[in-house]
Protein backbone atom coordinates (compact mmCIF):
# COMPACT_ATOMS: atom_id res chain seq x y z
CA UNK A 1 0.00 0.00 0.00
CA UNK A 2 1.44 3.36 -1.03
CA UNK A 3 -1.44 5.67 -0.11
CA UNK A 4 -3.32 5.68 3.17
CA UNK A 5 -5.96 8.38 3.53
CA UNK A 6 -8.08 8.16 6.66
CA UNK A 7 -8.79 11.85 7.23
CA UNK A 8 -11.96 12.84 9.10
CA UNK A 9 -12.92 9.36 10.26
CA UNK A 10 -13.27 9.91 14.03
CA UNK A 11 -10.58 7.31 14.71
CA UNK A 12 -9.27 7.16 18.26
CA UNK A 13 -6.34 5.90 20.25
CA UNK A 14 -2.58 5.80 19.90
CA UNK A 15 -0.66 4.83 16.80
CA UNK A 16 1.78 2.06 17.76
CA UNK A 17 5.51 2.61 17.16
CA UNK A 18 5.54 -0.47 14.90
CA UNK A 19 3.23 1.30 12.42
CA UNK A 20 6.23 2.74 10.59
CA UNK A 21 8.33 -0.44 10.50
CA UNK A 22 9.07 -1.45 6.90
CA UNK A 23 6.20 0.70 5.71
CA UNK A 24 5.77 1.22 1.96
CA UNK A 25 3.41 4.16 2.50
CA UNK A 26 4.30 7.24 0.48
CA UNK A 27 1.21 9.38 1.11
CA UNK A 28 -0.28 9.37 4.61
CA UNK A 29 -3.27 11.50 5.62
CA UNK A 30 -4.59 10.90 9.12
CA UNK A 31 -5.65 14.49 9.74
CA UNK A 32 -8.75 15.81 11.47
CA UNK A 33 -9.68 12.84 13.62
CA UNK A 34 -12.11 14.95 15.63
CA UNK A 35 -14.90 13.26 17.52
CA UNK A 36 -18.04 15.05 16.35
CA UNK A 37 -19.67 14.47 19.74
CA UNK A 38 -17.24 16.56 21.79
CA UNK A 39 -14.87 18.08 19.16
CA UNK A 40 -11.80 16.65 20.89
CA UNK A 41 -8.80 15.20 19.02
CA UNK A 42 -8.85 11.45 19.07
CA UNK A 43 -5.63 10.13 17.46
CA UNK A 44 -2.68 10.49 19.79
CA UNK A 45 0.79 9.28 20.56
CA UNK A 46 4.36 10.18 19.76
CA UNK A 47 5.08 10.65 16.08
CA UNK A 48 8.83 10.43 16.69
CA UNK A 49 8.29 6.71 17.31
CA UNK A 50 6.79 5.79 13.94
CA UNK A 51 7.53 8.50 11.33
CA UNK A 52 11.33 7.86 11.09
CA UNK A 53 10.67 4.24 10.08
CA UNK A 54 8.56 5.31 7.11
CA UNK A 55 11.48 5.72 4.72
CA UNK A 56 9.37 6.11 1.57
CA UNK A 57 7.20 8.98 2.78
CA UNK A 58 6.63 11.76 0.27
CA UNK A 59 3.71 13.50 1.97
CA UNK A 60 2.28 13.25 5.48
CA UNK A 61 -0.67 15.14 6.94
CA UNK A 62 -1.58 14.66 10.58
CA UNK A 63 -3.18 17.98 11.44
CA UNK A 64 -5.75 18.52 14.20
CA UNK A 65 -5.09 15.46 16.36
CA UNK A 66 -3.73 14.80 19.83
CA UNK A 67 -0.13 13.94 18.94
CA UNK A 68 2.38 14.99 21.58
CA UNK A 69 6.06 14.78 22.40
CA UNK A 70 9.12 15.46 20.29
CA UNK A 71 9.16 16.03 16.58
CA UNK A 72 10.73 13.18 14.65
CA UNK A 73 14.22 13.39 13.25
CA UNK A 74 13.19 13.23 9.60
CA UNK A 75 16.56 14.13 8.09
CA UNK A 76 16.86 10.64 6.56
CA UNK A 77 13.46 10.85 4.88
CA UNK A 78 14.97 12.17 1.66
CA UNK A 79 11.77 11.73 -0.39
CA UNK A 80 9.65 13.77 2.03
CA UNK A 81 8.24 16.87 0.35
CA UNK A 82 5.27 17.78 2.59
CA UNK A 83 4.99 17.40 6.35
CA UNK A 84 1.97 18.97 7.99
CA UNK A 85 1.21 18.45 11.68
CA UNK A 86 -0.63 21.62 12.65
CA UNK A 87 -2.65 21.91 15.85
CA UNK A 88 -1.21 19.10 17.92
CA UNK A 89 0.97 19.30 21.05
CA UNK A 90 4.41 18.67 19.59
CA UNK A 91 7.71 20.05 20.87
CA UNK A 92 11.35 20.22 19.90
CA UNK A 93 13.38 21.63 17.07
CA UNK A 94 12.31 20.61 13.54
CA UNK A 95 14.80 18.32 11.75
CA UNK A 96 13.83 17.66 8.15
CA UNK A 97 15.69 16.93 4.93
CA UNK A 98 16.31 19.87 2.63
CA UNK A 99 13.41 20.65 0.32
CA UNK A 100 10.62 19.54 2.65
CA UNK A 101 7.71 21.92 3.14
CA UNK A 102 6.94 21.79 6.87
CA UNK A 103 3.86 23.26 8.58
CA UNK A 104 3.79 23.07 12.39
CA UNK A 105 1.46 25.97 13.26
CA UNK A 106 -0.59 25.51 16.40
CA UNK A 107 2.07 23.55 18.29
CA UNK A 108 3.02 26.01 21.05
CA UNK A 109 6.17 24.14 22.12
CA UNK A 110 7.83 23.71 18.70
CA UNK A 111 11.23 25.36 18.74
CA UNK A 112 11.80 24.55 22.41
CA UNK A 113 13.33 21.50 24.00
CA UNK A 114 10.82 18.91 25.16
Amino acid sequence: METLSLARNEMSGPIPPSFGNSSKIKFLDISNQIDSGDASPTLLGRIDQFIPGMQGLVEVRMDHNGFFGPLPDATKLVNLRVFSATDNNLCGVPKFAAGASVDLKGNPHVGRAC
